[in-house]
C-alpha cells in the first residue's frame, strides 16, 4: 500500500509543478521581451570608445585603422582589409558612412568608430 501511495504523491507534484509551470509561461515571455527591448536601448546610450580606457587599450583599439601602429610588412599585408565594420564581432548601431558607429562584443561598454581597428578582429563571413 506504501508504494501506491508514493505513487500518488508523486502524480500530484507532478501536476502541481505542470500547473504552475503552465500559468507561468505567459509572464515569461512577457519578462524576456522587455529585457532584450532594455539592453536595445541600452546599446544605442552607449558612449564613444576612448582609446585610452583599459579595455580599448589594451586591445589596441583605434577610431581610425589608418592611425593604428603599423605591424611588420607582411603582417600589414593581412590588415590592410581589417575594420570594425567587417569584423565578425560588430554590430550596426547608428548612422551611415564614416559617421556609423556599432557595438563590439569585445568592447561592450561603449562603441566602436565604423573604420576603427583591434587586435580582436575576425572576419565576418561574406566579406
Amino acid at each position: 500500500m506504501k508504494k501506491h501511495d508514493q505513487l500518488d504523491q508523486s502524480k500530484r507534484t507532478f501536476l502541481r509543478v505542470g500547473g504552475l509551470t503552465l500559468a507561468a509561461l505567459p509572464f515569461a515571455g512577457s519578462l524576456l521581451s522587455g529585457l532584450t527591448s532594455g539592453s536595445e536601448a541600452y546599446a544605442a546610450d552607449l558612449p564613444a570608445c576612448k582609446e585610452t580606457d583599459p579595455a580599448p587599450k589594451a586591445l589596441k583599439y583605434v577610431s581610425d585603422a589608418a592611425k593604428a601602429k603599423k605591424p611588420s610588412p607582411r603582417a600589414e599585408a593581412t590588415r590592410k582589409d581589417q575594420f570594425c565594420h567587417n569584423c565578425q564581432l560588430y554590430t550596426k548601431l547608428s548612422g551611415s558612412g564614416d559617421s556609423e558607429v556599432g557595438k563590439c562584443l569585445v568592447i561592450p561598454k561603449c562603441a566602436v568608430a565604423h573604420h576603427g581597428w583591434c587586435m580582436s578582429w575576425v572576419k565576418k563571413p561574406g566579406t
